[in-house]
């Protein structure tokens, strides 16, 4: 039975510090944070992109060119990306906040070195199909209609209203 007029044991808790990124600027403009935690046998590469909803005028843009970026690129097709990221057991995740966009990449170790310059095609050599980017629309016209029918879809757009005001970008 526990004795509770006895006060347990105390320790000081270990620390473990933070790792510190390596930063390079491999071309102008563009920084590379990397941290080196050992072999892993999973990566994940994200890209911030000074992009969002915010900094444009339209928030739905940022969305929509994140999203168009699924559609394939200048040499490959939407289906060849997908088939080579199943392939590869990687799996690719985009999302586009308030000030920033982000594009992550998740993979095994042993492929990097095949999906490195994947990822760089997806991103530098997007093909922006007029038909894809119609349809893309279309459903995220359908996906809205649906949400805002939705409390967890109106609730942060009120309070980011009454916080910030409804002429902020913050509260679009």
């Amino acid at each position: 039975m526990l004795d509770r007029s006895i006060a347990p044991n105390f320790h000081t808790p270990e620390f473990t510090p933070f790792l510190t990124p390596h930063i390079s600027e491999p071309v102008p403009g563009l920084k590379l944070y990397s941290f080196n935690s050992g072999y892993q046998e999973v990566f994940k590469i994200e890209a911030i992109l000074p992009f969002g909803s915010s900094s444009i005028g339209n928030p739905i843009i940022a969305t929509l060119c994140l999203e168009m970026l699924r559609e394939g690129s200048k040499s490959m097709s939407a289906a060849e990306i997908n088939n080579k990221l199943d392939y590869y057991g990687a799996f690719l995740n985009f999302k586009s906040g308030i000030d920033n966009s982000f594009i992550t990449l998740y993979g095994k170790s042993t492929f990097l070195d095949k999906l490195i310059p994947l990822f760089a095609e997806i991103i530098f050599l997007p093909a922006f199909n007029e038909d894809a980017l119609n349809k893309l629309k279309l459903r995220v016209l359908q996906e809205l209609s649906i949400n805002q029918k939705k409390t967890n879809y109106w609730s942060p757009r009120l309070l980011k209203k009454c916080v910030f005001g409804p002429s902020h970008a913050y509260s679009k």
